[in-house]
């Protein structure tokens, strides 16, 4: 009599796979970002991180959507995140600006952050509802920061920014502050 109670969960094996495989696709775009950036093709590697935060976006709507969120997904969701969030803009950042002498601690401080947000995130609200994120999450910086170089191709920036500001230290500050504002309590919306 009790089992007639329990509704019954049959979920096709394809449905299953379906928001990991959408967290491959975001490990892929934040792979290959680091690829192009190798390849010095940095607009390109903006444009994979993008993309990769799109698909981070999918993934989670997806598995909830089919109810088929597990510890796993979250878990594997963190891993890739510190790769396509954290790794491959840092590493950008260190390609542009900070391949000169102990200039590279600072993209490694970045790095840092985003994998202790990501780590505090996974175990601070571990098994229940989220109505707000503390500290920024890491898609955000990560996407300032990858599309840093195409805004500073622009016209705009070459017109009236680019000789302004000495664009090395302000991108090590930069670093520092969305590492700080990942870190910190402050609490961010949930985006729908």
């Amino acid at each position: 009599m009790i089992d007639r109670m329990r509704p019954v969960r049959r979920l096709q094996k394809g449905i299953i796979i379906l928001p990991s495989a959408f967290t491959m696709l975001n490990l892929f775009f934040g792979f290959y970002a680091i690829v192009a950036t190798t390849r010095g093709d940095f607009e390109w590697a903006a444009w994979f991180i993008v993309w990769a935060a799109v698909t981070d976006l999918l993934d989670g709507h997806i598995a909830r959507f089919t109810r088929t969120g597990s510890k796993f997904g979250e878990e594997l969701d963190s891993l890739v995140d510190a790769i396509s969030f954290g790794v491959a803009p840092a590493f950008i950042m260190y390609t542009l600006y900070f391949s000169d002498d102990w200039n590279w601690v600072l993209p490694l401080v970045y790095v840092m952050a985003v994998v202790v947000r990501l780590a505090r995130f996974n175990t601070e609200q571990e098994g229940e509802a989220k109505r707000h994120f503390h500290g920024l999450p890491s898609p955000t910086p990560g996407i300032i920061l990858a599309t840093f170089y195409p805004f500073s191709q622009t016209a705009f920036f070459e017109t009236y920014l680019a000789d302004m500001l000495p664009w090395p230290r302000v991108m090590g500050i930069l670093l520092i502050m969305l590492g700080a504002l990942m870190l910190s309590n402050i609490p961010y919306a949930i985006v729908p």
